[in-house]
């Protein structure tokens, strides 16, 4: 009553693919290519088989590309790719969190709406806000996961993340000197 049935690249030795019983067969082949294509693999031979590699620090390393790489290249490859996916995500980490920042800003704005004056005074910089906070905490983040690695690269990068509040901290200290104040109809500079 058992046949041999093909459904969706996989071979069944069974009554019934959708209600498979003890004892029934599914066998699926794989390649790496046809027969005259050359593919470059990095990976661990045991017998007539290849599996991934474990590295000494415990993580799996299978690579396969077509045609004839060198070591070199191979890895080359592994670490251009590593690095577009590296900055997307940093990328959408920022977007993410300047989101948030906005979405958090038009609850304050929504608190600050009865009083006209207090609108105007926080509407006035949230955007810019938001943008600089989120850049900030973005590479205050980024600067963290950099620490046990290359601490140097990780303090310049914290030392980015401070500097708009460095600069905005420096701003409110001159400026503060130089305001006028009007006291009995006369004008002082302090």
């Amino acid at each position: 009553g058992e046949e041999m049935k093909l459904h969706a690249g996989v071979y069944y030795l069974t009554r019934d693919i959708y209600s498979p019983e003890v004892g029934d067969l599914r066998v699926q082949f794989y390649y790496a290519g046809h027969v005259e294509e050359t593919i470059s693999v990095i990976g661990q031979q045991i017998g007539e088989t290849l599996h991934p590699y474990m590295t000494s620090t415990g993580n799996h390393l299978l690579l396969l590309q077509p045609g004839t790489r060198t070591v070199e290249e191979m890895f080359a490859s592994e670490h251009a790719q590593n690095r577009v996916l590296t900055w997307s995500l940093r990328l959408a980490g920022w977007f993410l969190m300047f989101l948030g920042l906005t979405c958090v800003s038009h609850i304050v704005n929504s608190l600050v709406s009865s009083s006209c004056l207090l609108r105007e005074v926080v509407t006035l910089g949230l955007g810019s806000t938001n943008c600089t906070l989120s850049m900030s905490t973005s590479l205050v983040i980024i600067g963290g996961a950099w620490c046990v690695y290359r601490p140097g690269l990780a303090l310049l990068i914290l030392v980015v993340a401070a500097l708009p509040f460095i600069r905005a901290a420096m701003n409110h200290n001159t400026t503060e000197g130089t305001l006028t104040q009007r006291t009995n109809g006369y004008r002082r500079v302090q």
